[in-house]
């Protein structure tokens, strides 16, 4: 062991007397809600029924149209 000087060290001096906050400087995340299955199924279902009822319109439309017809029926 060595000599203690009767010499105050200011940094030791601050450190002793300070105040810790009363509340924590870390606050904590709250967690994430989990995804509704039953509406993530639904965004699926309607995806499927979107796509059906677009092929269904392309074969309207050329139905009316007459296209696909004209390039069979020229052959």
């Amino acid at each position: 062991m060595g000599y203690v000087p009767p010499v105050r060290d200011e940094q030791s001096f601050l450190y002793a007397n300070r105040q810790l906050p009363s509340t924590p400087l870390i606050y904590t995340v709250p967690k994430t809600e989990r995804v509704d299955s039953i509406r993530h199924r639904n965004y699926f279902e309607r995806q499927v029924t979107n796509m059906e009822r677009r092929k269904q319109a392309i074969a309207c439309e050329r139905e009316i149209t007459g296209k696909g017809k004209r390039f069979d029926t020229s052959i």
